[in-house]
């Protein structure tokens, strides 16, 4: 015969075991196999700053949570780099190419992701404008950002592409256009 400190025992232990045992199997753990350094372009100019980021991988490719990660500078005298990965080209930086590391340290991970640090009055990009810009030279938006249409399609001049650098003289993904037709003279 069970004394009642036994079958309190043996309830407990059954509705524990139910708890646990409810025909869900969890889903498995993804580990970080790689980290991967992110930013909206590659280049700064001397004075100004750059956002780093981290994405984090699995062993397939899949997204996983990005881990804790250090940040360090390969040449701390020309770009600095702080914990949150905000890069800054010091105003003594020399025109060059820099890498910039982030170590994920208990997942023994690390990724490098070059800077190219342009100085004030250097040549950044070149724009062919082919025969001739399309209207007008340059121009600048509200935000200091400059725009230049470049002529693409000489021979219908239908289309174009619009190159644009911001203040911080980043480049801007170049965008094909196309005029506008008005609704009479379209087909």
């Amino acid at each position: 015969m069970l004394t009642a400190l036994e079958v309190v025992a043996l309830a407990l232990a059954s509705l524990a075991g139910a708890c646990l045992d409810d025909g869900v199997t969890p889903p498995p753990v993804r580990h970080v196999a790689r980290i991967a350094i992110v930013a909206p372009a590659s280049e700064v100019l001397i004075g100004h700053t750059l956002q780093l980021g981290i994405q984090a991988f699995d062993s397939g490719g899949g997204s996983v949570p990005a881990p804790r990660v250090t940040w360090q500078s390969g040449d701390p005298g020309f770009i600095s780099v702080d914990s949150t990965g905000l890069v800054t080209a010091t105003l003594y930086s020399l025109a060059g190419s820099f890498p910039v590391y982030a170590m994920a340290r208990q997942a023994g991970l690390v990724d490098t992701f070059w800077i190219r640090v342009h100085l004030w009055g250097e040549v950044k990009w070149r724009v062919p404008l082919g025969a001739a810009p399309i209207e007008g030279g340059p121009a600048q938006g509200p935000d200091g950002t400059l725009y230049v249409l470049g002529q693409v399609d000489t021979v219908s001049f239908n289309a174009a592409t619009l190159f644009a650098v911001t203040p911080t003289g980043l480049g801007v993904q170049p965008r094909r256009v196309t005029p506008l037709v008005p609704d009479d003279q379209a087909e």
